[in-house]
């Protein structure tokens, strides 16, 4: 349900991308999980060795999550000129 949501303009924390109105107050149709994805550099939760950090911020009358946010610590990728990771990076991070 979306009132979980209600009252809130962040799925988990403020670093992590803000959650649209219309999602809050109208919900999504047909939607069974929704990720909400960023990358912003976060002294809080990305250190030396941490790639990314997830949350579930909403869940259905099961527990079972249906909403939550990744922030994807870029500060800690090196990419090259095309926007690319490493094949090393890639090899060790992707399964």
């Amino acid at each position: 349900s979306t009132a979980e949501l209600a009252n809130r303009r962040y799925c988990g924390d403020s670093e992590f991308t803000e959650v649209p109105a219309d999602h809050i107050a109208n919900g999504v149709p047909d939607t069974d999980l929704l990720l909400y994805v960023s990358g912003t550099p976060s002294t809080r939760f990305c250190g030396p060795s941490t790639l990314a950090v997830a949350v579930a911020c909403n869940f259905d009358a099961y527990d079972r999550p249906i909403a939550g946010a990744i922030n994807f610590c870029l500060d800690q990728l090196e990419l090259d000129e095309a926007g690319t990771a490493s094949p090393a990076v890639i090899e060790d991070n992707v399964d």
